[in-house]
């Protein structure tokens, strides 16, 4: 237990309102941005897939999360120093450790879900071998990962209900503060591994390079989680090294603050790339296709072959290169990213065409026959 406190200045303090006011603030923000997928989700025209279903189901989740927060401030004391806590009541500290065992199986089952939602994501718009792979594996190791923590946090204790009774004689618990380290390190691994994950093939994307550095720009925003969880695992260590005499409820606090912000910008940065009506009217100059001059191929979409419109070609662009252009029209189908190694030849061959009533030798002067072949290959260099 911590040392003693008796000044005025340390009874009175408590940072139980600014916990309460960011998970609070964390509930509409994360519902927004659901919304705002969602909303892409139809002004796209597309229905909805399993990532967009398991953002969904992260919602409620993250909303649990937010809650015992607010909860673990409001009856557990959270927020204020142990000792002024236990000389107010000393069945807090019981509450605000049965807050803290639920706050952990929602915490991680809420990232686990967005973590999903994202190797889904990946799977379905990436369709290379070595990208679905790698979500396989990582998808395995997220997976453990979610049980670990789920079952740990559950039968940390011997009885279970020592957990958030700790003054209970007999029986015996894990060390909550090397759980909370083997919780997080593991966590901003995979977060890590999942933020690399597209880059290799988002580098092989033949689009123009504004359109490369605006997808890729959106992929890599996940690197805003990996920051916010080494914060939380700062304040984890610090908890940590405080030992067995920790003031707990006290030092547990900015925890509370960073795991409820932590999964509402992995659901926003799960999500941007889902949201391209949006990013398109915010930042359609560096994401969609030219606007103006003859350069303009609104609606072509061609991967690979030389295409059927030679004067669009850009400046310096050789025939049959393989490419992919993004298609500029929001109701069009959701582009798939193909990298170089996938190839497809097109020939397009006009021909006279055979009107009603006419014989071979017409020569028609108000219709054109156009035959096209397409030859598909795929290579499996990676």
């Amino acid at each position: 237990m911590s040392t003693p406190i008796s000044t005025p200045d340390l009874l009175a303090y408590d940072e139980g309102p600014t916990i309460i006011g960011l998970c609070a603030a964390m509930m509409p923000c994360s519902a927004v941005v659901v919304a705002l997928r969602l909303w892409a989700r139809r002004r796209m025209k597309m229905p909805l897939e399993w990532d967009d279903w398991l953002i969904v189901m992260s919602l409620p989740l993250l909303w649990s999360v937010a809650i015992l927060g607010i909860a673990a401030v409001c009856y557990g004391g959270v927020g204020r120093h142990l000792n002024a806590v236990l000389a107010e009541d000393p069945a807090i500290f019981g509450r605000s450790m049965l807050d803290n065992v639920s706050r952990n199986v929602s915490y991680g089952t809420v990232l686990y879900t967005v973590k999903a939602s994202v190797l889904l994501m990946y799977y379905r718009i990436f369709p290379t071998t070595g990208m679905k792979v790698g979500g396989y594996v990582l998808g395995g190791l997220t997976l453990a990962w979610w049980l670990a923590v789920v079952l740990v946090s559950t039968f940390q204790c011997t009885p279970v209900h020592k957990a958030w009774n700790p003054l209970m004689e007999g029986g015996k618990c894990l060390d909550t503060n090397k759980f909370f380290l083997g919780n997080s390190i593991p966590s901003i691994i995979t977060d890590a591994l999942i933020l690399c994950l597209p880059v290799l093939e988002v580098s092989k994307l033949q689009v123009r390079r504004s359109q490369k550095v605006a997808i890729g720009g959106m992929f890599l925003l996940g690197g805003l989680v990996v920051v916010i969880s080494c914060i939380r695992l700062k304040v984890v260590i610090d908890l940590s090294n405080a030992g067995a005499d920790a003031d707990f409820t006290q030092l547990i606090g900015p925890c509370w603050i960073w795991t409820t912000i932590e999964p509402t910008i992995a659901m926003l940065c799960a999500s941007l790339p889902t949201m391209r009506p949006l990013m398109h009217f915010l930042f359609g100059r560096f994401i969609g296709g030219s606007s103006d001059g003859k350069n303009n191929v609104t609606g072509l979409v061609t991967i690979g072959g030389t295409g059927s419109n030679q004067s669009a070609k850009g400046k310096g662009q050789k025939s049959g290169r393989s490419f992919k252009r993004l298609d500029d029209n929001d109701s069009a189908d959701e582009p798939v990213l193909w990298p170089e190694g996938y190839v497809n030849d097109q020939t397009t061959i006009a021909e006279r065409s055979q009107t009603l009533g006419s014989c071979d030798e017409d020569i028609p002067l108000d219709a054109i026959k156009v035959q096209k072949g397409i030859t598909w290959t795929e290579s499996r260099k990676m």
